[in-house]
């Protein structure tokens, strides 16, 4: 019967190996060792066998003298460094009468996990059997972890890469087929365009008013159709990255005027029902930025803005530092707003501030979808502040440090008659 404490089961199975010239020395430490209920002790007299036995069966644990004559412990340990892996962890125990600290460092510079004095003490023994053989099944268990981790990450990746194969063969096709449409789709509807606007002109004299109505018609919605396969085109080429930005030094004033008459023209009775104004600092500098894709965020924003105010003002204001730099620009309206719970959602392709402003307004709700595609390519940010029925501001973050509107009447107090616009929110 066992004269210790039994130990756990999974340390009591593990292979032991004593090594030791005398064969007293080694018959007690077998017998402490079986009588604490280890059950699989092996020893041995000759340090030359060592290898041998540990080709037969890796030990979990080897008990090793250090002074024998002719292969002495300190060989033994130089074989076995060769033998057994960096990434293993094979304690042994070295043991012998010289408890210099010469010894004891020279034996753990060898590879010796732990140290033990001659004459032994049984308790002393069995609690350093004890703790390397604990490390030693960790060590084996963390192993095990993290082979399968790997297996785990290498079937992972293996399918994140056929994934992303698939990913890759869809956007190859997605391109190729707006490629293909771009030229099948475009051509056709430039002709139809540009013939309706010849067909305009009248030249003939012999077309009659409501003739000219339903070619003003196909014009217009050709124009439309049109825009909206250039919004879809140019939203693949920015996922794809294949859209390029040229920046250049850009005078906000200019580009901000030309747009709101552009628009302005474009909406023709729409803006007269509007006025507009525009807002610029003192010693307001140049933005190094794409001008063209500047421009079409703008003009989104504008036309959006137009387009959904019926009555009251579209405000275009930029914000600047002390030093001139542009932080902000607010394209501010009296409009009819956007409900809280949509604003998020308004960014998003073919959406609207609700599903019946498209019956009634028009539009694809690709707009403000490749404002701020444009803005995150450009390094900015867009933001939006709005309250239903009174009106929006839409702000583009130029810098780092600028701060969007916290609300809508933050800024629409700058106009002193916003307060006799409020628009009437539409339901469907």
């Amino acid at each position: 019967m066992p004269t210790q404490p039994v130990f756990a089961p999974e340390l009591r199975v593990a292979s032991i190996l004593i090594v030791d010239d005398e064969e007293p020395n080694l018959r007690l430490l077998a017998r402490i060792l079986a009588r604490a209920g280890f059950e699989n002790v092996r020893t041995t007299t000759q340090p030359g066998d060592v290898m041998r036995r540990f080709d037969e069966g890796q030990p979990d644990l080897i008990v090793l003298d250090i002074r024998m004559p002719g292969l002495d412990g300190f060989g033994v340990l130089a074989q076995l460094r060769e033998r057994v892996p960096s990434t293993d962890y094979l304690p042994v125990l070295a043991i012998t009468g010289d408890a210099s600290p010469e010894t004891r460092q020279r034996a753990l510079m060898a590879g010796a996990r732990d140290f033990l004095e001659k004459p032994i003490e049984t308790s002393e023994v069995l609690v350093r059997v004890e703790n390397l053989l604990t490390t030693r099944l960790l060590h084996r268990s963390l192993q095990a972890q993290n082979s399968l981790l790997e297996e785990r990450v290498a079937e992972r990746t293996a399918q994140l890469e056929i994934a992303l194969s698939a990913a890759e063969a869809a956007n190859l096709a997605k391109s190729q087929f707006l490629a293909a449409m771009s030229h099948e789709l475009r051509t056709p509807l430039n002709a139809v365009i540009g013939f309706s606007r010849h067909l305009q002109k009248n030249k003939g004299g012999n077309l009659l008013p409501q003739d000219l109505d339903y070619l003003q018609r196909i014009s217009d919605n050709g124009t439309h159709l049109l825009d909206v396969i250039n919004d879809i085109l140019d939203l693949s080429r920015i996922e794809a990255g294949k859209m390029l930005v040229d920046n250049t030094s850009v005078a906000l004033d200019v580009v901000i005027a030309e747009t709101m008459e552009q628009v302005a023209a474009a909406a023709g009775s729409t803006a007269a029902r509007v006025s507009s104004r525009t807002t610029f600092p003192p010693d307001l500098q140049p933005l190094f930025t794409d001008e063209s894709k500047l421009r079409r965020v703008l003009s989104n924003l504008v036309d959006n803005a137009t387009k959904f105010t019926e009555q009251g003002f579209v405000d275009v204001a930029v914000h600047a530092d002390p030093t001139g730099k542009p932080l902000r620009i607010d394209v501010i309206d009296t409009g009819t707003g956007i409900p809280a719970d949509r604003l998020g959602a308004i960014f998003d392709r073919f959406e609207q501030a609700e599903s019946g402003t498209q019956r009634r307004y028009g539009g694809t709700g690709l707009g403000l979808a490749i404002s701020r595609t444009l803005c995150e390519l450009l390094g900015f940010r867009l933001a939006v502040a709005s309250e239903p029925g009174v009106g929006s501001v839409f702000s583009i973050l130029l810098d780092a440090t600028a701060v969007a509107p916290s609300s809508y009447a933050e800024v629409a107090p700058d106009r002193p008659d916003a307060a006799r616009f409020r628009a009437v929110p539409f339901t469907p």
